[in-house]
């Protein structure tokens, strides 16, 4: 599920002017009508990724938005829960977008529509197109060649007529930074890792740079790098700090080192934005939370970050709290090594089995609707088993998530050997994606490898119908 949640945008402006320009976005949702379209341009004050803006579609799949802008400012558009498409407005531009329910084939008319096409269609996170470039040797040079091509097609369209020099400027700055990022993450596979971080540092602590999209994720592979080029670093120091609460607090300290005003007050926001967006329930992270608006008491970023440290206070009353009656482990789990063997312990039932982990946002999310799957279930006669493959350092938190989430129904923490035969079964060269549902009939056969997620719960219930003949 795609949320707002890739594209965490803020102004870090100092001042707003007097005079503003007003633009106007006029778009079109093709097979949709009625529905949500969201938005955000980054001349807001903190426009945090579950905070975009959203308007609604009229009966032909039309909508208007219209932006006070006093330069040009980056915009991206999307339908709800799809890709987001990014482009770059000016004041007392004019323009026209449309796409599809699923945010493809993107068009833009208008202002400077060129230079938005080209903007539109080039990558925006830096990790995911290095991912799309394979892992072979080559990826140096395939990236570097990625990069001449895009900044040879950039000088090409200098050439236009009624060109913005400030709109090509901005996209340039942002392309410096999307580029100074990517090369960090090539660095960590080269002879000298990190050797790039010190020109990425100066460009993110320049006022002109604040406002691009490609800003607050170069800042953290800029902390990243800087944790791990610490002569102190290893694994093993990291996943102690965690053990103890304080990995958190050491990566936020770093930042501090490096980091000038406002881009640290931002940084530090955004990090536990992010963090408490992963539903991992870290209480390190509420004291952090409360340090920050001990610094910046009148910071544009803590009515944004706020509710999401709230969820981890509330977590943590919850689970305090005793068990539900409903709630079973599986017994002697650790002597469990095969899904067949896990099932013959439930032989006689009929089983909706849920793989995940404490560590799965996706898996999470899906917790949301079990209320409604309790019904389904309880009305099918089938019972619920949860699979967990957490490691055994995330114990404590999966059995914290369980109580939290009301998880009614058997559990199992896999060990190795039930892991590696679940990634075996799910077919996928020993490879094991999550949240993944299957159900077993009552002789502990899977009767569907594949079944439907809780949100998609009508599916489910056909599925149910198919595959249980009786039902």
């Amino acid at each position: 599920m795609k949320l707002c949640h890739f594209s965490f945008l803020i102004l870090l402006a100092l001042a707003v002017s007097q005079s503003f320009g007003q633009t106007v976005i006029k778009g079109k949702l093709h097979g949709a009508v009625n529905q949500t379209v969201r938005y955000a341009d980054i001349s807001a004050k903190a426009n945090f990724p579950l905070y975009c803006k959203k308007t609604k579609t009229d009966s032909k799949g039309n909508f208007r938005i219209t932006l006070n802008t006093e330069s040009p400012t980056f915009f991206w558009v999307a339908p709800e829960k799809a890709k987001l498409n990014y482009m770059i407005v000016k004041p007392d531009g004019k323009y026209k977008v449309e796409f599809g329910q699923e945010g493809e084939n993107f068009k833009i008319k208008g202002t400077d529509a060129e230079l938005n096409t080209f903007y539109s269609n080039l990558p925006h996170q830096a990790l995911q197109a290095l991912k799309k470039l394979g892992r072979d040797g080559d990826i140096h040079k395939k990236a570097k060649a990625k990069k001449v091509a895009e900044y040879k097609a950039l000088d090409s369209l200098t050439k236009l007529k009624k060109l913005s020099q400030e709109v090509l400027n901005a996209i340039k700055r942002d392309r410096a930074l999307f580029y100074a990022e990517q090369d960090i993450l090539l660095s960590i596979r080269s002879p000298e890792p990190f050797k790039t971080v010190g020109e990425a540092l100066r460009l993110a602590n320049d006022p002109q740079y604040k406002t691009c999209v490609a800003f607050l994720p170069l800042t953290e592979s800029i902390i990243k790098a800087k944790v791990r080029s610490d002569k102190s670093y290893s694994r093993e120091k990291m996943r102690a700090l965690a053990k103890q609460g304080k990995a958190h607090t050491f990566t936020v300290n770093t930042a501090k080192k490096y980091f000038e005003e406002p881009v640290k007050e931002a940084f530090i926001a955004y990090y536990i934005h992010e963090r408490a967006f992963q539903k991992r329930f870290e209480k390190e992270l509420v004291s952090l939370f409360d340090e920050f608006k001990q610094s910046y008491p009148a910071s544009s970023f803590t009515p944004h970050v706020q509710p999401l440290v709230s969820k981890i206070e509330a977590f943590h009353k919850k689970v305090a709290q005793p068990a539900p009656d409903n709630i079973h482990f599986v017994e002697n789990p650790k002597t469990v090594t095969s899904l067949e063997e896990l099932l013959k312990k439930f032989k006689g039932q009929k089983l909706y089995v849920d793989v995940w982990a404490t560590w799965c946002g996706p898996c999470k999310t899906e917790f949301e609707h079990n209320k409604e799957l309790k019904k389904l279930l309880k009305r099918k006669g089938i019972n619920v088993l949860y699979i967990s493959i957490d490691r055994p350092d995330r114990e404590k938190a999966w059995n914290e998530m369980i109580r939290y989430y009301e998880l009614e129904g058997s559990h199992i923490r896999a060990e190795k050997p039930l892991v590696k035969d679940l990634e075996k079964i799910f077919g996928n060269g020993g490879g094991l994606s999550i949240p993944w549902y299957m159900l077993i009939d009552e002789n502990g056969d899977i009767v569907k490898k594949r079944a439907s997620r809780p949100a998609d719960l009508q599916s489910l219930e056909n599925e149910i119908s198919v595959s249980f003949k009786s039902l």
